[in-house]
């Protein structure tokens, strides 16, 4: 054999390696999206049940959400920031 084909025998096993890591590669990107998509909609999912919490434990809060729903441009001042206070944590 002559330096030429051992080479190209090289260059063979060098694309073999570099199609293997692509193939890794798109297989941990698509598995670490699926992770992030399944994290966001658990953090989604707890934050909705935090303001339900709060919604359920008091009766001033449930009407201001329900106010909010039906026509959100009819609240007050203090609705609005009752709204947003219950909404951000």
């Amino acid at each position: 054999m002559n330096w030429d084909a051992i080479g190209a025998v090289g260059e063979i096993f060098g694309v073999a390696a570099v199609v293997i890591s692509v193939v890794y590669l798109a297989a941990q990107i698509k598995s670490q999206t699926a992770e992030s998509r399944l994290a966001a909609t658990r953090d989604l999912a707890g934050k909705r049940a935090e303001i339900m919490k709060l919604v359920g434990a008091d009766d001033a809060v449930a009407e201001i959400l329900i106010k909010a729903i039906r026509d959100y441009n009819s609240l007050s001042i203090g609705g609005t920031n009752a709204l947003f206070v219950v909404a951000l944590p």
